[in-house]
């Protein structure tokens, strides 16, 4: 537990002097926190590696803890590739069920994050409207400030890739199993 704490205080120095040097420190701090809880039920393990991962993700794409774009972070290719993995491996069965309405909202706000940094904005607006709606139904005002904030900037942005009717499909299918 006291890593997974050493987390938030480093993401909290991390928003206000980011850098390559202090981005590696979380993230190692981040992995040792998850190694941590190895010991645990597995129903314990699964919620703080869930929590664990999605703090990497957002890390990764230059998000504070909250969901404010940290704006002097820097945001490489293979960070985005790391963040994708991350998001991909929270999406399998065994991470995803059971996942509580929070954490959803998290992981569809660093998602649409994701999708806005790729280009993609019609799928990052979805992802967006998804964390959007939790964090205003559930009263979570903290993020719901950053997430109304990057959804009102999403709407400013050209459509920059056209997603296909597919992908909307995909989508909805998606958010229907979840």
């Amino acid at each position: 537990m006291v890593y997974y704490i050493e987390t938030n205080l480093l993401f909290q120095k991390f928003e206000t002097s980011p850098s390559d040097e202090m981005k590696n420190k979380l993230l190692n701090t981040i992995d040792i926190a998850m190694s941590q809880f190895a010991e645990e039920p597995e129903d314990v393990k699964r919620d703080f590696k869930r929590q664990l991962m999605i703090k990497m993700a957002y890390c990764y794409l230059g998000l504070g803890v909250f969901g404010n774009k940290i704006d002097k972070a820097a945001i490489s290719t293979s960070d985005r590739t790391e963040a994708k993995q991350v998001i991909d491996f929270i999406e399998t069965s065994e991470m995803w069920v059971g996942m509580e309405k929070r954490r959803k909202m998290l992981f569809y706000h660093v998602k649409a994050e994701y999708y806005r940094q790729i280009g993609n904005i019609d799928i990052s607006r979805l992802y967006a409207r998804q964390a959007n709606h939790l964090a205003a139904k559930y009263n979570w005002t903290k993020e719901l400030t950053n997430i109304s904030s990057f959804l009102n900037g999403l709407g400013s942005q050209a459509n920059q890739i056209q997603t296909t009717v597919e992908d909307i499909y995909q989508l909805l299918e998606e958010v229907e199993i979840k």
